[in-house]
């Protein structure tokens, strides 16, 4: 089966190559049949998928592109495999994804050639593929707008998430846990939310931090604490952000339960 056939037969990848096309600059060496008339075997394992894309990164190579187009087909290039990886089943899908979303991941993710960055591209993509609508395209705006190092410090924020979605204050206490300038940095990305906020619980539940379960045993009065929330960009970007919580913090969030006699919490590693 030659790719352009493949292409045609199969909603997502012909969707992903129309975006290769709206978004980079000399689109019809990509588009052009030489490219499109490789002979492939079965795309439908991973494998055959990485291996396509090898082929067409070795056939760019040969093409009298600029250096710029060429630099954004690799980058391209390397977040689409990364994103092979990412699929649960090592089939490739044949599924539904808003045109207009797919052309603007691509028009923002192609000048990033940092790899932890692209494995966050990548899983954005994935997460989009099997929920679609769910991350959205101001997410994708926000993780183009973020440099190398703020990436770095909104990692290391989200060892103090729980939810994914809040921390409490005590996370500023005396830069106790996380510094104030780097919070307030994140808080411009537009990752965090700048006023303080409440969360209440009125019954026993489970909670989640990064790599550990926290059981929350509430006595008659509940329990509430001040938190800061996390923008709907940054819960969809920590959810992908693989870290283990500090320990610290959660312990030091027991005690404060404990304190206020109003509740208990168990800690339990995942």
């Amino acid at each position: 089966m030659k790719l352009k056939e493949y292409i045609n037969n199969n909603e997502l990848l012909s969707k992903i190559v129309f975006a290769f096309g709206e978004v980079i600059p000399d689109p019809l060496i990509f588009l052009s049949e030489e490219v499109t008339d490789i002979e492939v075997k079965d795309l439908d394992t991973i494998e055959s998928c990485k291996d396509c894309l090898k082929c067409i990164s070795e056939f760019l190579q040969t093409k009298d592109l600029s250096k710029r187009a060429l630099w954004q087909y690799e980058n391209v290039l390397s977040i689409f495999s990364k994103f092979l990886t990412t699929l649960p089943d090592q089939q490739f899908p044949n599924k539904i994804i808003e045109k207009s979303w797919i052309v603007r991941f691509f028009d923002l993710c192609k000048e990033c050639d940092n790899d932890n960055l692209q494995d966050i591209w990548a899983k954005l993509l994935g997460k989009e593929l099997l929920l679609e609508g769910h991350v959205f395209k101001r997410t994708l705006a926000v993780l183009d707008n973020m440099e190398k190092f703020e990436y770095d410090w909104f990692v290391e924020f989200c060892r103090f998430t729980i939810d994914n979605g809040y921390v409490f204050e005590y996370i500023l206490y005396d830069n106790k846990y996380y510094p104030f300038n780097k919070f307030q940095t994140l808080i411009d990305c537009g990752l965090l939310n700048s006023t303080q906020g409440v969360v209440h619980f009125d019954k026993s539940e489970t909670i989640k931090a990064k790599g550990y379960t926290l059981n929350l045993s509430i006595n008659s009065d509940g329990y509430q604490g001040n938190i800061y929330t996390l923008t709907d960009a940054g819960t969809q970007l920590c959810e992908l952000i693989e870290v283990k919580a500090s320990i610290d913090y959660l312990y030091q969030l027991k005690d404060n339960i404990a304190n206020s006699k109003k509740a208990t919490l168990e800690i339990i590693e995942d």
